[in-house]
């Protein structure tokens, strides 16, 4: 910065928050600036240079910061700053840049007039004292944005080979290409978990553990039945497992309880298990008494072999009436429950669904 005695003592100084990892050694040093400023910028990261401006005078100047460059306008934040500094005192600021995170890999980033990509772009800072009819340019600073990307690749090589720009450039090319398999790879897991894997993976996993996607389940059902398969290998034949089954179908609630009123408004709060007939998923026995002799009284009530052991009801209660496809429940009961058990004729409703 040139300044002359008439112009207001207000010194600006620049500092680069994110020094350059490398420099170009196969370049000749006559070609390089070594006190220019360097601000090293990668895609998809902000990146700061610290601003310093003294008010050395004895009177408060108001001033107004620009910065220009052949860089694009919309990757610097701060653009133009303005304010006003008292005597002997300082300001210490931010110029905050942002390049684009898609910036290697936008198809108009080199355009037929171009031979190469734009990494380096020259700015500059102009510092301006306001005034009441005028500003005045009284600080110039010029610095250099160096956009690059970070390769991890370099850290394997030797220190000589980490300060070439070129070498990093060059590694990068193998790195973008390997990328996606090393992180397929670190997650791997995922393509062997039903919740996350792809959709065309299904099938392969269904057949892990034999299981039959059924075509009119949605996705979402598919995920949590084939996630949970072995489970329910485990309980079926079983009322719990007909429970489990109908719940991941249904997402109807499996456990149900509530607080009744009389003990919110009393001494405490103790959840009490709802009754099974007004549960969501609703699995009765039909227990009735038959002809037991030495019991029955011999009149018109008693009827021999009344009971129906190994009989049961399914009482469905979901919030919407088609939330449940009536068919695939009686073809899923009929999978799951005990061969020797039979189920009873039950009415529809539209808050209440019974199978039998």
């Amino acid at each position: 910065m040139t300044q002359t005695n008439s112009l207001p003592a207000l010194p600006l100084k620049l500092a680069s928050i994110q020094l350059p990892q490398t420099v170009d050694w196969m370049g000749s040093p006559l070609q390089r600036d070594d006190s220019q400023e360097v601000l090293l910028m990668i895609p998809g990261q902000a990146a700061e240079i610290s601003v310093k401006i003294e008010n050395q005078g004895n009177l408060p100047l108001r001033w107004q910061l620009r910065v220009e460059g052949n860089f694009p306008e919309n990757w610097c934040l701060d653009r133009e700053t303005a304010e006003e500094i008292l005597p002997r005192d300082a300001f210490h600021g931010q110029v905050r840049f942002r390049v684009p995170s898609d910036f290697f890999e936008q198809p108009t980033a080199i355009t037929h007039s171009q031979q190469r990509l734009d990494l380096n772009y020259q700015t500059e800072i102009y510092l301006y004292v306001v005034g009441d009819e005028q500003e005045q340019l009284v600080g110039y600073r010029s610095f250099q944005l160096q956009v690059r990307s970070l390769c991890s690749y370099l850290d394997f090589l030797p220190e000589i080979y980490q300060a070439s720009d070129f070498m990093g450039q060059f590694l990068m090319i193998f790195e973008q290409a390997f990328d996606p398999t090393v992180q397929a790879v670190d997650a791997f897991w995922a393509y062997l978990d039903p919740l996350t894997a792809p959709k065309a993976l299904l099938p392969f996993l269904a057949k892990w553990v034999a299981w039959n996607l059924e075509p009119r389940w949605t996705l979402k059902q598919q995920r949590r039945l084939l996630r949970h398969a072995i489970m329910l290998y485990r309980w079926r034949g079983t009322r719990w497992g007909l429970l489990l089954y109908l719940h991941f179908y249904t997402d109807l609630p499996l456990q149900e309880s509530h607080i009744p009123s009389s003990l919110q408004m009393g001494l405490g709060l103790e959840e009490v298990e709802i009754p099974e007939a007004d549960k969501h998923i609703s699995i009765v026995e039909d227990n009735q008494a038959g002809f037991v002799l030495g019991n029955a009284q011999l009149s018109a009530s008693p009827m021999l072999g009344g009971g129906r052991p190994y009989h049961f009801v399914v009482t469905l209660r979901p919030d919407r009436t088609d939330q449940i496809d009536e068919a695939l429940i009686r073809t899923i009961i009929e999978q799951v429950k005990p061969a020797f058990a039979r189920m009873i004729c039950g009415s529809l409703g539209t808050r209440r669904k019974a199978f039998g």
